[in-house]
């Protein structure tokens, strides 16, 4: 009996060492952001926020920003990024190729022209508030703005409702269709008629306009999308649960409005918890994709 009991004291301790041993420990972060209007001043609004995140993990931390939504993906699953700020697609993309992403928080945003106080946000296609275009079917052989492969409201979730409506792809329908890189790229691009319509979040359009760069009477609305849930906060599954732990305090402690000036750059009114099921039906969608 003896003998049993210290073979199982010994496997169990065994067993503790191998899951501690199996979580990541890095002795510094990375924390990535997806490129948006002005990422440079995202990352300097971020600074009070990992400071202190710093301080509660005793360790130091990089911000990263690439130069598309896909190297994000890219970095989260080669474990060169532990935490990032993602767009939904984004998020969905990398969660499927790997289970253990975990989204923990998002942001409840403040209404603005187009945008709805909430965690959710919708696509748009907009054109210029004088244009001759209409409605969706107007627009056939007409220029046409997408943001990025992987950008949600720019791309993912337009192709997926439109192209069975439309009957063919974008590229077939429209005359010309390209990626502008940005949100606020393609709002400019409508204003100063450089393109007849783009799909644009609308969260971001109005913070474009917030901005006093354009005004609501310069876009036009033809389509927009049902609510889809806001960029989340990210990190790696195989964190050890302390760091993943300390992560969520931080971000959503005192009542997710510690710090206003990152907040305040992303026009929100507070972090929110989230969870994966939010973001089911968009994984589900790129689970589609030929």
């Amino acid at each position: 009996m003896m003998l049993r009991l210290i073979f199982v004291v010994l496997w169990w301790t065994a067993a503790a060492s191998v899951a501690m041993a199996a979580c990541d420990d890095p002795a510094r972060l990375t924390f990535s952001l997806i490129p948006q209007a002005n990422a440079q001043k995202d990352a300097d609004d971020f600074k009070p926020l990992l400071r202190d995140l710093e301080l509660a993990l005793d360790k130091p931390i990089d911000v990263y920003i690439p130069s598309s939504y896909g190297a994000v993906i890219e970095r989260l699953l080669a474990g060169s990024a532990d935490l990032a700020m993602m767009g939904p697609a984004s998020y969905a993309r990398a969660k499927n190729a790997d289970s253990s992403i975990t989204a923990f928080a998002t942001i409840v945003k403040r209404a603005g022209p187009f945008q709805d106080e909430g965690t959710t946000y919708r696509s748009l296609l907009i054109v210029h508030g004088n244009s001759r275009f209409a409605t969706l079917g107007s627009l056939k052989a007409a220029s046409l703005l997408l943001v990025d492969p992987d950008s949600t409201s720019g791309s993912v979730i337009p192709r997926h409702l439109l192209t069975t409506r439309l009957g063919t792809a974008f590229e077939r329908y429209f005359g010309r269709t390209a990626y502008s890189g940005g949100h606020d790229k393609s709002a400019r691009s409508i204003v100063a008629g450089q393109a007849d319509a783009a799909f644009v979040a609308s969260f971001l359009l109005a913070d474009y306009i917030s901005e006093g760069k354009a005004k609501k009477e310069d876009f036009r609305v033809i389509w927009q999308s049902e609510p889809i849930p806001l960029d989340p906060f990210v990190y790696r599954g195989n964190l050890c649960e302390r760091i993943k732990e300390k992560i969520r305090q931080v971000f959503l402690g005192k009542s997710g409005e510690a710090y206003p000036k990152v907040l305040e750059g992303m026009k929100a009114a507070r972090f929110s918890a989230i969870g994966d099921e939010q973001y089911r039906k968009i994984r589900e969608i790129l689970r589609a994709e030929p």
